[in-house]
């Protein structure tokens, strides 16, 4: 079985950290057995500086990739927010469509001949009892069917 591991960019920085200080109390070490370098004190210094900016660097690098996650996250939302709207008046489009199907032939060339006449939607809907909406979609069905 094969495992994968996982680590948090935090632990990484430790891990890098730890291993950074090793190397460098490995290098003091064998330059003091050799005797041939003495410490330098700007070269201590120069490395604390070298851990210091490796850590800033990694933490701003953890709040990169926090907010890289958030942003994700908010995106994947407002995605799945959108495909749920789009399903909804996908959903009341088809019912309109099989109502307006539904309607007797008479009703239909009523509303055709109201339109024609110069009756707005709205009081085409008002005469008959139908939805506006369901007049609009008559009139734009009426007037497509005439146009070919």
């Amino acid at each position: 079985m094969t495992e994968i591991w996982h680590l948090e960019p935090a632990h990484v920085q430790v891990v890098v950290d730890v291993i950074l200080c090793l190397a460098i109390f490995a290098g003091l070490r064998k330059m003091n057995r050799e005797k041939q370098v003495s410490i330098n004190r700007d070269l201590l210094e120069e490395m604390e500086r070298l851990i210091e900016e490796s850590r800033i660097a990694t933490e701003r690098y953890i709040d990169a990739l926090e907010e890289g996650r958030r942003s994700a996250e908010e995106t994947a939302y407002l995605l799945m927010e959108r495909e749920r709207r789009g399903r909804e008046v996908l959903e009341k489009i088809n019912k309109t469509l099989s109502e307006a199907a539904n309607v007797p032939v008479s009703v239909y060339r009523s509303v055709e001949k109201m339109a024609e006449e110069g009756m707005d939607p709205r009081e085409i809907s008002r005469v008959t009892g139908l939805n506006e909406g369901e007049i609009k979609l008559m009139i734009s069905l009426s007037q497509h069917r005439g146009g070919k």
